[in-house]
């Protein structure tokens, strides 16, 4: 699941960069923007304490489960 996690975070960079085929963020209203940045921002905390967690808490392989660039 870090692994996904990480993976939406670094998606949520790209939008914010209208790069690619998605510009649809340079055309939010304030409020939707604001709102997008602060999902990204409570995905990235959660996955930061959740990959604390597997660290302290996994003995078997914690590595497996865990994005290859920490945070």
């Amino acid at each position: 699941m870090a692994r996904l996690l990480h993976e939406v975070v670094l998606r949520f960079d790209r939008f914010y960069a209208s790069k690619g085929s998605c510009t649809h963020f340079s055309r939010f209203p304030m409020c939707l923007a604001k709102q997008a940045i602060t999902t990204q921002r409570a995905i990235s905390d959660f996955n930061r304490s959740y990959c604390c967690w597997i660290e302290q808490n996994e003995r078997f392989k914690p590595e497996n489960y865990l994005p290859e660039k920490k945070f």
